[in-house]
Protein backbone atom coordinates (compact mmCIF):
# COMPACT_ATOMS: atom_id res chain seq x y z
CA UNK A 1 0.00 0.00 0.00
CA UNK A 2 2.51 2.21 0.76
CA UNK A 3 4.43 1.71 -2.62
CA UNK A 4 1.00 2.86 -4.63
CA UNK A 5 0.23 5.79 -2.08
CA UNK A 6 4.79 7.12 -2.96
CA UNK A 7 4.09 6.24 -6.57
CA UNK A 8 0.74 8.17 -6.72
CA UNK A 9 1.89 11.19 -4.55
CA UNK A 10 5.62 11.27 -7.17
CA UNK A 11 2.87 10.87 -10.12
CA UNK A 12 0.55 13.90 -8.67
CA UNK A 13 3.74 16.23 -7.87
CA UNK A 14 5.33 15.15 -11.73
CA UNK A 15 1.47 16.02 -12.96
CA UNK A 16 0.75 19.52 -11.24
CA UNK A 17 4.14 20.64 -12.31
CA UNK A 18 3.68 20.21 -16.02
CA UNK A 19 -0.24 20.87 -16.06
CA UNK A 20 -1.22 22.81 -13.39
CA UNK A 21 2.08 25.20 -11.80
CA UNK A 22 2.89 25.71 -15.45
CA UNK A 23 -0.10 26.63 -17.01
CA UNK A 24 -0.80 28.96 -13.64
CA UNK A 25 2.54 30.79 -13.85
CA UNK A 26 3.32 30.63 -17.29
CA UNK A 27 3.79 34.23 -17.90
CA UNK A 28 4.81 35.06 -14.55
CA UNK A 29 8.39 33.91 -15.25
CA UNK A 30 10.07 36.75 -17.54
CA UNK A 31 10.32 40.41 -16.07
CA UNK A 32 9.43 42.88 -18.35
CA UNK A 33 12.73 44.46 -19.58
CA UNK A 34 13.34 47.55 -16.87
CA UNK A 35 11.34 46.20 -14.59
CA UNK A 36 11.78 44.72 -11.14
CA UNK A 37 9.06 42.79 -10.71
CA UNK A 38 10.38 39.07 -11.80
CA UNK A 39 6.05 38.51 -11.79
CA UNK A 40 5.26 41.20 -14.35
CA UNK A 41 3.57 39.74 -17.55
CA UNK A 42 2.39 42.96 -19.47
CA UNK A 43 4.42 46.03 -19.32
CA UNK A 44 4.06 50.26 -21.16
CA UNK A 45 7.11 51.87 -21.12
CA UNK A 46 7.79 55.34 -22.22
CA UNK A 47 11.64 56.60 -23.28
CA UNK A 48 13.09 59.53 -23.67
CA UNK A 49 15.06 60.29 -26.99
CA UNK A 50 18.19 59.85 -25.74
CA UNK A 51 17.22 56.31 -24.48
CA UNK A 52 16.28 57.20 -20.84
CA UNK A 53 13.15 55.34 -19.23
CA UNK A 54 10.75 58.02 -18.20
CA UNK A 55 7.64 55.70 -17.07
CA UNK A 56 7.42 51.90 -16.63
CA UNK A 57 3.64 50.26 -15.91
CA UNK A 58 4.27 46.57 -15.13
CA UNK A 59 1.20 44.33 -14.42
CA UNK A 60 1.38 40.86 -13.17
CA UNK A 61 -1.29 37.97 -14.08
CA UNK A 62 -2.79 38.61 -10.55
CA UNK A 63 -3.70 42.23 -11.71
CA UNK A 64 -5.19 41.39 -14.78
CA UNK A 65 -7.19 38.21 -12.65
CA UNK A 66 -8.03 40.74 -10.08
CA UNK A 67 -9.55 44.03 -12.23
CA UNK A 68 -11.03 42.47 -15.16
CA UNK A 69 -11.71 45.09 -18.09
CA UNK A 70 -9.18 47.44 -16.47
CA UNK A 71 -7.30 49.94 -19.02
CA UNK A 72 -3.91 50.01 -17.61
CA UNK A 73 -2.50 53.69 -18.13
CA UNK A 74 0.27 55.98 -18.36
CA UNK A 75 -0.20 59.63 -18.94
CA UNK A 76 3.37 61.41 -19.56
CA UNK A 77 3.81 62.95 -23.38
CA UNK A 78 1.25 64.47 -25.50
CA UNK A 79 -0.53 61.65 -28.03
CA UNK A 80 -1.38 61.94 -31.22
CA UNK A 81 -4.78 63.25 -30.90
CA UNK A 82 -6.09 61.82 -33.92
CA UNK A 83 -5.90 58.49 -32.64
CA UNK A 84 -7.90 59.17 -29.60
CA UNK A 85 -9.84 56.06 -28.28
CA UNK A 86 -8.37 53.97 -31.27
CA UNK A 87 -6.73 51.09 -30.58
CA UNK A 88 -3.91 48.16 -31.65
CA UNK A 89 -4.22 44.65 -31.53
CA UNK A 90 -2.35 42.26 -30.69
CA UNK A 91 -2.82 38.87 -31.46
CA UNK A 92 -1.86 35.60 -30.06
CA UNK A 93 0.12 32.69 -32.61
CA UNK A 94 -2.85 31.43 -33.28
CA UNK A 95 -4.88 34.68 -34.58
CA UNK A 96 -7.05 35.49 -31.42
CA UNK A 97 -7.33 39.12 -29.74
CA UNK A 98 -5.40 38.65 -26.44
CA UNK A 99 -4.19 42.66 -25.45
CA UNK A 100 -5.11 45.77 -27.20
CA UNK A 101 -3.01 49.40 -26.35
CA UNK A 102 -3.74 52.64 -27.55
CA UNK A 103 -4.26 56.36 -26.97
CA UNK A 104 -6.93 57.04 -24.33
CA UNK A 105 -6.77 60.94 -23.88
CA UNK A 106 -4.67 63.80 -25.16
CA UNK A 107 -1.91 62.75 -22.55
CA UNK A 108 -2.58 59.14 -22.04
CA UNK A 109 -1.81 55.93 -23.66
CA UNK A 110 -2.98 52.91 -21.92
CA UNK A 111 -3.22 48.99 -22.71
CA UNK A 112 -5.74 46.47 -21.91
CA UNK A 113 -5.68 42.26 -21.41
CA UNK A 114 -9.31 41.13 -21.09
CA UNK A 115 -10.75 39.95 -24.40
CA UNK A 116 -14.04 39.92 -22.72
CA UNK A 117 -14.40 43.73 -22.72
CA UNK A 118 -12.13 45.27 -25.43
CA UNK A 119 -13.16 48.18 -26.91
CA UNK A 120 -15.08 47.93 -30.51
CA UNK A 121 -12.91 47.72 -33.74
CA UNK A 122 -12.20 48.29 -36.68
CA UNK A 123 -8.64 48.98 -34.79
CA UNK A 124 -5.68 51.11 -35.94
CA UNK A 125 -3.60 47.88 -36.87
CA UNK A 126 -3.10 44.51 -35.90
CA UNK A 127 0.35 43.46 -34.86
CA UNK A 128 1.78 39.40 -33.87
CA UNK A 129 1.95 39.54 -30.16
CA UNK A 130 5.34 38.33 -29.10
CA UNK A 131 7.38 38.07 -25.58
CA UNK A 132 9.79 40.95 -27.02
CA UNK A 133 8.75 44.89 -26.66
CA UNK A 134 6.65 46.01 -29.26
CA UNK A 135 6.74 49.77 -30.75
CA UNK A 136 3.73 51.67 -30.47
CA UNK A 137 5.35 54.86 -30.66
CA UNK A 138 3.01 55.88 -33.39
CA UNK A 139 0.48 56.34 -30.88
CA UNK A 140 2.44 59.54 -29.15
CA UNK A 141 2.27 63.01 -30.98
CA UNK A 142 4.01 63.54 -34.31
CA UNK A 143 6.14 66.13 -32.24
CA UNK A 144 6.86 63.53 -30.03
CA UNK A 145 7.68 60.77 -32.22
CA UNK A 146 10.20 63.51 -34.17
CA UNK A 147 11.72 64.45 -30.95
CA UNK A 148 12.61 60.61 -31.04
CA UNK A 149 10.37 59.52 -27.60
CA UNK A 150 9.49 55.72 -27.96
CA UNK A 151 6.86 53.54 -26.47
CA UNK A 152 7.39 49.64 -26.35
CA UNK A 153 4.03 47.26 -25.32
CA UNK A 154 4.89 43.85 -23.96
CA UNK A 155 2.97 40.92 -23.04
CA UNK A 156 4.41 37.89 -22.40
CA UNK A 157 3.47 35.04 -24.03
CA UNK A 158 6.30 32.31 -23.94
CA UNK A 159 5.68 29.90 -21.38
CA UNK A 160 8.07 29.66 -19.49
CA UNK A 161 7.58 27.68 -16.19
CA UNK A 162 9.65 28.93 -13.20
CA UNK A 163 12.60 27.73 -11.26
CA UNK A 164 10.42 26.52 -8.50
CA UNK A 165 8.39 24.30 -11.15
CA UNK A 166 11.41 23.04 -12.77
CA UNK A 167 12.23 21.99 -8.95
CA UNK A 168 8.85 20.61 -8.47
CA UNK A 169 9.01 18.61 -12.00
CA UNK A 170 12.24 16.93 -10.93
CA UNK A 171 11.05 15.86 -7.48
CA UNK A 172 8.39 14.24 -9.18
CA UNK A 173 10.50 12.35 -11.82
CA UNK A 174 12.99 11.60 -8.55
CA UNK A 175 10.17 9.75 -6.55
CA UNK A 176 8.73 8.18 -10.21
CA UNK A 177 12.35 6.70 -10.27
CA UNK A 178 12.75 6.01 -6.46
CA UNK A 179 9.54 4.02 -6.69
CA UNK A 180 10.55 2.15 -9.50
CA UNK A 181 13.56 1.24 -8.34
CA UNK A 182 12.09 -0.05 -5.16
CA UNK A 183 9.72 -2.35 -7.08
CA UNK A 184 12.62 -3.82 -9.06
CA UNK A 185 14.21 -4.30 -6.46
CA UNK A 186 11.94 -6.18 -3.86
CA UNK A 187 10.85 -8.21 -6.78
CA UNK A 188 14.90 -9.66 -7.35
CA UNK A 189 14.42 -12.16 -4.61
CA UNK A 190 11.75 -13.64 -5.49
CA UNK A 191 12.69 -14.00 -9.06
CA UNK A 192 16.15 -15.84 -7.74
CA UNK A 193 14.32 -18.25 -5.09
CA UNK A 194 11.90 -19.89 -7.90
Amino acid sequence: MLKVLSLGVATAFAALSVFGATAAHAQSATSCPGGSDPTAVDCLQIFSPDGLQLSLLAITEQNELDNPGKIWSIGILDTNASLIGQFIALTDPDGTLSDVVGVIDATTIGFMSDPAVFPPGPFLSTMPETSSPLDVSLLLSPANVEAGFKVFFQSDVDAVPEPATWAMLMLGFVGLAYAGWRRRVKALPFARSA
